[in-house]
Formats: C-alpha cells, structure tokens, sequence
C-alpha cells in the first residue's frame, strides 16, 4: 500500500484495479485504501472472458481469487461452444 500511496501522492488521479471475481476483495480493497489515506476513485479492472480455458489461465496467472460458486457454473459450462 505504500507504493500505492506514493503513486497517489506524486499525481496519480485514480487507481485501476486487476480483474477480481469476488466483489468483497475489491470491497477490501478500496477501505485499505482510504485507510491508509488515499482518496482517489477505484475503478473495477475487468476483463472478458469468452472461454473456460481463458477463465482458468487468467485466474491463475493473475492469482484470482475465485468464489466457489462461480467456479461450479464455469466447470458445468466448459463444453459449451
């Protein structure tokens, strides 16, 4: 947050984000944030998604948390064209 913070505080205006699935990390997030005093808008990354093969690479390479919920719906569409 430190870096974030020094980021802020040299100009940036506003944060982005890298894609989240579950809504309270980012939640989490942005009170840390105005914890630790930075008070600019948090924009949601986001990234679409066409294929589970994309869901799965994605998730793991960016080291996504992913709710339980989602995944079950993902891995009962994964054949789908």
């Amino acid at each position: 947050m430190a870096y974030l913070k020094s980021k802020i505080d040299a100009g940036a205006d506003f944060i982005i984000t890298q894609m989240f699935f579950d809504v309270q990390v980012y939640a989490d997030f942005c009170k840390e944030c105005v914890a630790c005093g930075i008070n600019v808008p948090v924009v949601p990354g986001i990234m679409c998604l066409n294929a589970y093969g994309g869901f799965k690479k994605m998730g793991i390479m960016c080291k996504t948390r992913v709710p339980e919920k989602l995944t079950a719906a993902m891995e009962e569409r994964k054949d789908d064209k």
